[in-house]
């Protein structure tokens, strides 16, 4: 092993034992003539708890040049410490594309409220800057304020990414941030969501709707209900039904007799009739080829019909309902079959 080699693993180990008084030595290293060298002790530094090492990276932030500075801003970041926000603010705004980014990202990652202004101005004239990339600094600002009991400040990033950002991805994440399961408090965005362009959204959005279970957003609900698309009916039908006093009746009996079968059997879920033999063809087909959440319905009802055909002395035909569902898989990560999930 050479000299460099021992170099690096010691300042290396140095990281997980160090503390202020070995913040000196590592620190002279920034400015090795090897650059793996260089680069292990801003890692170390990085580790190494206290003040010291805060100043350390603070001045080598200042005597680092274009290629060296924005790594040394992401450990800087790292740190999470009030005193770094001026120099990151004052490198969100100037130097090439890769200082800015680093000294957003480093900001955001310590929650300053203030940086929502700079991450705007930046999207408004990205130069060189990767919207994407900007955006998804910007959603870690979202998470870091989210996470740290400033939500008011964290929703209006969430809403700006949500209607702006270019990947579906992106809009997913920020609606996931405005929208926690079975909480009304964003129902206008969630509903509006189903016609975002992604089906990603599109899905979020629907498994949202069908957790809602708060009867002052029936009305909303049922306001989008007859012009929402053939796959968000089914989990609008359930949220109403699990949202309106009087249990959605007319929604529901023309649903039961729709000529959308994922809509249909939707219906016959939520009026516990899923014990339909002429609908087992559909059980089958919607088993395989729905939706996960239909594809549940679907195992359901194929395995209540199943146990129907039983009770009513059709040994016969339950047996080979029975065979045929455990050869069935649905779309789960587990790839389990519906024998085994039922069960």
């Amino acid at each position: 092993m050479g000299s460099d080699e021992v170099t690096r693993e010691s300042v290396h180990l140095l990281g997980y034992i160090a503390g202020d008084r070995s913040v000196p030595a590592v620190a002279e290293l920034l400015d090795d003539s090897d650059e793996h060298t260089r680069e292990t002790a801003r890692m170390t530094l990085e580790r190494i708890p206290g003040d010291a090492a805060i100043d350390a990276l603070l001045d080598a932030v200042e005597n680092s040049d274009g290629d060296t500075r924005p790594r040394v801003l992401y450990s800087l970041s790292k740190k999470a410490a009030p005193r770094a926000i001026p120099m990151l603010e004052s490198h969100a705004t100037k130097g090439p594309a890769a200082t800015r980014l680093a000294a957003l990202e480093g900001l955001a990652r310590i929650g300053v409220q203030s940086a929502d202004a700079l991450f705007r101005a930046a999207l408004d004239n990205p130069g060189d800057m990767s919207r994407e990339v900007l955006y998804r600094k910007y959603l870690l600002l979202a998470d870091t304020l989210n996470e740290s009991s400033s939500r008011e400040a964290a929703l209006p990033i969430f809403r700006q990414v949500l209607g702006h950002a270019p990947a579906g991805y992106l809009r997913e994440h920020a609606l996931l941030g405005l929208c926690p399961p079975g909480s009304v408090e964003n129902v206008d965005t969630l509903l509006a969501s189903l016609n975002d362009k992604s089906r990603r959204v599109h899905r979020l959005a629907v498994r949202r709707i069908s957790m809602l279970e708060v009867a002052e957003v029936a009305p909303k609900i049922r306001s989008v209900y007859e012009t929402a698309s053939a796959e968000a009916r089914p989990a609008l039908l359930r949220a109403l039904a699990s949202t309106d006093p009087g249990g959605a009746p007319n929604e529901l009996k023309q649903a039961a007799v729709s000529a959308n079968p994922s809509l249909k059997i939707t219906a016959l879920d939520v009026t516990n009739k899923l014990d339909q033999p002429t609908l087992t063809k559909t059980y089958r087909n919607l088993a395989t080829s729905g939706a996960r959440a239909i594809q549940k319905v679907a195992i359901k009802g194929y395995l209540e019909t199943a146990h129907g055909e039983l009770s009513r002395g059709e040994k016969g035909k339950a047996s080979a309902m029975f065979r045929d569902l455990s050869l069935i898989h649905i779309s789960e990560p587990t790839r389990r079959t519906p024998i085994s999930y039922a069960v």
